[in-house]
Parts: C-alpha cells; structure tokens; sequence
C-alpha cells in the first residue's frame, strides 16, 4: 500500500535570522524546538513545530534573490479557529503589522523581512 505525501518541513531563507526569530516565536507563538550553528558558534538555523509532523526552519542566508514575479512559494498559511481569528487581527494591529488583505477565511500580512503570511481557517458547514 502506498504512503500518502504529507509536509515534512519549510524551509525559509532569511538574511537576518536573529532578527526574524522573536516574530515567529513570541508573536505566532510558534514551539521553537532547536537550534543549529556554524562551526564558529553562530546561529544558522532555528527550527518551530508546524503541528504534530511538521517542521519550519528558518535558514540563514547571504544570497537572497526575491520578486513578486517570479516563480516560488506564494506564502506560508497557518490555521487558526474561526473562534481566534478577531485576537489575531487585534494583535496584528496592535504590533502595528500590515494586514495587507483579507477574505472570509484568511488575514495577509507579512514577516519583518517581507515574507508573505497567511493565517486561515476553513469555513464552518
């Protein structure tokens, strides 16, 4: 029987990792689970829990090439309950973060370096 595909990890490259750090984990909240450094002692990788059997891991990097208009991942979309969904624009507000969209199901906005952010919810039946 075949194994259905499933996320493993995200990979995000950021050229400023130390900075990037404290908005996904004290502002998402997310479980920093590890970090990873160089030879030297300095921070390369820091790694948060995406659920029971996923992983992100923020990468630092030098060499960053980005555009709207290229190919690539569109953005990252956490869940969130429909229940949650007003303390997270207030909080997002309150930080005086970007909301830069939203639907009925989802808010837009994006990390300090530019990354693109979703946090959704599946409509209720």
């Amino acid at each position: 029987m075949k194994k259905k595909l499933h996320l493993h990890h995200i990979a995000l490259k950021t050229k400023q990792l130390e900075h990037l750090l404290p908005f996904y984990r004290d502002f998402l909240s997310l479980e920093h689970l590890q970090d990873h450094r160089t030879e030297n002692g300095t921070l390369r990788s820091a790694w948060f829990s995406l659920g029971e059997n996923a992983i992100l891991m923020l990468e630092q990097s030098e060499e960053m090439k980005k555009s709207e208009n290229t190919s690539g991942w569109h953005l990252l979309s956490l869940a969130i309950s429909k229940t949650e969904r007003k303390v997270w624009k207030t909080k997002l507000q309150e930080q005086k973060i970007l909301l830069e969209h939203e639907t009925e199901y989802s808010l837009y906005f994006r990390d300090p370096e530019g990354n693109r952010l979703a946090l959704s919810h599946y409509p209720e039946k």
